[in-house]
């Protein structure tokens, strides 16, 4: 098989984009595929019919690589690619809108509203549910905790707003929630399956690009210190939303626990995978190293084929 792996792009993650797509295509020369590299800052329908890949591997993360529009231009070349279609890589990127899935869903998640330049959605109904400040900021379209805020008064909103607004033109404020962070990766085949939960630690402060992508800033407890019901309560509730949104191959879940209380905070279609991110750690807690774990992703993504089907929906199902 010719595999292409396309990284980079234009979007503020493009630098861990870069690490990821560094990573999958050493693993996956080490499987034995024939490799390309493909860096979407060029032009990508030429790039692409350059290579005449048979499967193209996403390691795209935020903007055009994870919203849709990568992968609706993948559709109208007819290539296969590993990860969720058009349709789950828009509503998860879109956290105003998976917020209203996964609410519908019946999964917990925590109080929110919607703003945008032009109009606020419950506003005032938001802050009279307020229990307390403070108050989380987030980029409606943005990953990789890029533009999120955490304001203690009114006074610091109005500073993280126009922040998160030179970012987006939509941002989701929520209720902080205070408590173990945890996230719950689900890997596609047969039927989705949660791989082993992973507790963030930071060591300090809030769990922002830095505590990400600094070495020996957070530690990772792999598997996490929890009861077998919670363990179980967190692997349902990340595959109902995996099923929700419509992911397929890999994604992960991010979660707080409070008070025995399970609350959802998004879903990411493509999660980092180099060999020290969160999925590659839950992977080998499970006993799958980083290059099963590729393979596992190639041969979900190939098993699709290049049959018709809706894009970002399951042809499987």
């Amino acid at each position: 098989m010719r595999l292409t792996v396309i990284r980079g792009g234009d979007s503020p993650e493009r630098e861990v984009s870069l690490c990821t797509g560094t990573a999958v295509a050493k693993g996956l020369r080490e499987l034995g595929y024939e490799v390309t590299e493909c860096d979407i800052d060029a032009l990508i329908s030429g790039a692409l019919q350059q290579a005449a890949p048979d499967l193209v591997f996403n390691a795209l993360h935020g903007g055009k690589g994870e919203n849709g529009i990568v992968q609706g231009a993948l559709e109208i070349m007819g290539i296969p690619y590993t990860g969720s279609g058009v349709c789950a890589s828009a509503m998860a990127m879109d956290k105003i809108v998976s917020k209203r899935l996964f609410q519908a869903a019946g999964l917990e998640t925590p109080k929110w509203c919607a703003l945008t330049k032009f109009r606020h959605e419950r506003i005032a109904d938001f802050y009279s549910d307020l229990e307390s400040w403070p108050v989380v900021v987030k980029p409606a379209g943005l990953g990789s905790t890029i533009g999120i805020s955490i304001a203690e008064d009114e006074r610091a909103l109005e500073a993280a707003l126009d922040q998160a607004f030179e970012l987006d033109d939509a941002v989701l404020l929520e209720q902080h929630v205070s408590g173990r962070e945890v996230t719950v990766a689900v890997l596609d085949g047969t039927s989705p399956e949660a791989l082993p939960v992973v507790e963030v630690v930071p060591n300090k402060g809030f769990y922002d690009y830095q505590a990400k992508y600094t070495k020996g800033a957070t530690k990772y407890i792999v598997p996490a210190e929890l009861s077998e019901d919670t363990k179980s309560a967190l692997a349902q509730a990340a595959i109902k939303a995996f099923e929700v949104i419509g992911c397929r191959d890999i994604a992960r879940a991010d979660f707080i626990i409070s008070e025995d209380k399970i609350w959802l905070l998004e879903i990411n279609t493509l999660p980092g995978m180099t060999e020290t991110s969160l999925v590659p750690k839950a992977a080998a807690a499970a006993g799958i190293s980083f290059n099963e774990l590729l393979e596992r992703i190639v041969d979900s993504a190939r098993l699709r084929g290049k049959g018709p089907g809706i894009p970002g929906l399951r042809r499987d199902s």
